[in-house]
């Protein structure tokens, strides 16, 4: 197989930028360039300390890494928040430079949507691989206000009245914007930040209602929506509905995410799981009569830490000792404040917030002495990599039985599914495992748990570019029955 060059378009980059979809595209990244690829990769930089639109070029092991500073707070109007024409100006020079073969599409979210058309004018073959909802939700997670799960967006209809004081619409204009930048500055944003964990939630509701023009300490009201609004999500709807036809080739990690996609409209997805590196499995720990407890993500309101604390301390007055370590960065550091604020004294049940961990270095001393990661995301995620690494090492998980994570949790087998909207259900499911033979039964599980490993996952993924760039059929991918999943109603 000939050498490609390959360029990677992703909303950001580590370490910059954490998540499932940054990590995913920084992995892949390099261990196509360790199999002799020349790898590229163009991102979002949201940092005010550069000037907007400058691309910085730099290397990382051999990779182009291309990141152009961009950010919303700019923005004055709608259309804004997702169509870019300086992006789409840098971009077409990045591709100059650059001369890719392919172009891998990761997620276009802070960039601008209009990128796979000027690929495709461009004559650059490409794929793309779906990581969540933002083609079809502008909030990425189809998740209403007051956490109820959206059914779909209907065209843009149902995405039209998504607001409301206590999740404020993103692509709302600021009321007043250069105020907004001002807080958002690297030297005022720290000290901010710092104010957030000391202030009381109600203050920082009003002052954040003024600079944004939202009521954010307002209980959620849904109003009908004025007609330009209706026309607005109309328009990103169709906008990115255009736009998903110019990859030769979509890709989705889960059936769940497909058949979310299928739902609204977005037709000939085919299914890519995603790969993982091999990790040892880390030696099992007995247990000595606490049940210990990790968290592993971004402190945000999706994740459902609030949910899953709350659910702790319904066993306050039973037999069950429990430890819950949290591990991760406070994107929200208004929720992560909160958080912390929330923590009673207990003598069963201890909480511990870590702060941030590195994945691919801190993980195996995370986990090394928990019983079980618990997963209480309370939207439906697609393909949760925290999942599978914990699984890699050995560990089982309880998760939300919403979105993708049933795909891979056999139930009482390598961990729990639990329906996180339902009070007490998680209450009862660990006053069941307040013993050693389930918890020993379950770590061999996970040691046992089927991940498709990163060596796989890169020789199918270089067979699709192969493919596209001859425009030839994929017969690598199948559309596959996955292990028994939960259903939930929407």
């Amino acid at each position: 197989m000939k050498a490609f060059r390959i360029l990677m378009v992703n909303l950001g980059l580590p370490p910059e930028s954490r998540g499932g979809t940054e990590y995913y595209t920084q992995n892949l990244s390099r261990s196509l360039s360790v199999k002799g690829h020349k790898l590229g990769i163009f991102c979002a930089l949201g940092d005010l300390a550069h000037k907007n639109y400058s691309v910085r070029k730099t290397s990382q092991n051999d990779i182009s890494v291309y990141r152009i500073s961009t950010s919303h707070l700019f923005a004055k109007k709608f259309a804004d928040f997702f169509i870019d024409h300086r992006v789409n100006q840098e971009f077409s020079k990045v591709i100059g430079d650059f001369k890719p073969d392919v172009i891998h599409f990761h997620h276009l979210a802070y960039l601008s949507a209009n990128l796979p058309e000027i690929a495709h004018k461009l004559g650059i073959p490409s794929i793309m691989t779906l990581h969540d909802y933002w083609y079809i939700c502008y909030r990425s997670r189809l998740l209403r206000p007051n956490n109820q799960i959206c059914p779909g967006p209907d065209k843009g209809k149902h995405c039209a009245n998504c607001d409301d004081g206590v999740a404020p619409n993103p692509t709302k204009i600021a009321k007043h914007p250069n105020l907004l930048r001002l807080l958002h500055s690297p030297s005022i944003k720290k000290l901010v930040d710092q104010s957030l964990q000391i202030i009381p939630h109600d203050q920082i509701s009003q002052v954040k209602g003024f600079v944004t023009g939202s009521n954010s300490s307002k209980a959620a009201t849904f109003i009908e929506p004025d007609q330009e609004t209706i026309q607005n999500h109309k328009f990103r709807f169709d906008t990115f509905a255009k736009q998903l036809v110019f990859p030769r080739l979509l890709l989705s990690p889960s059936v769940h995410l497909k058949k979310r996609y299928e739902k609204a409209g977005i037709e000939n997805i085919k299914l890519l799981p995603l790969g993982f590196e091999k990790y040892a499995s880390i030696p099992p720990i007995a247990f000595n009569g606490t049940l210990k407890l990790t968290f592993l993500g971004s402190l945000e309101m999706h994740k459902g830490v609030r949910e899953l604390i709350a659910e702790l301390y319904l066993l306050k007055n039973t037999n069950v000792k429990v430890t819950l370590n949290v591990y991760g960065h406070p994107k929200d550091p208004i929720y992560a404040a909160l958080l912390k604020k929330s923590v009673e004294e207990s003598d069963t049940i201890k909480i511990i917030f870590h702060g941030s961990y590195e994945s691919d270095k801190d993980l195996s001393q995370v986990l090394k002495d928990c019983h079980f990661v618990v997963f209480p995301s309370i939207w439906e995620e697609n393909y949760p990599l925290v999942i599978r690494e914990a699984l890699l090492h050995g560990r089982p998980v309880i998760a939300s039985n919403l979105g993708g994570a049933s795909e891979c949790i056999r139930d009482n087998e390598n961990g729990f599914l639990y329906n996180p909207l339902v009070a007490g259900e998680l209450k009862e499911l660990l006053l069941s495992l307040n013993h050693s033979k389930v918890i020993e039964k379950l770590q061999r599980g996970a040691c046992n748990s089927i991940i498709e490993p990163m060596t796989d996952h890169v020789n199918k993924v270089l067979r699709l570019y192969q493919d596209v760039v001859k425009k030839e059929i994929y017969p690598i991918l199948q559309d596959i029955t996955p292990q028994k999943t939960v259903s939930t109603k929407i």
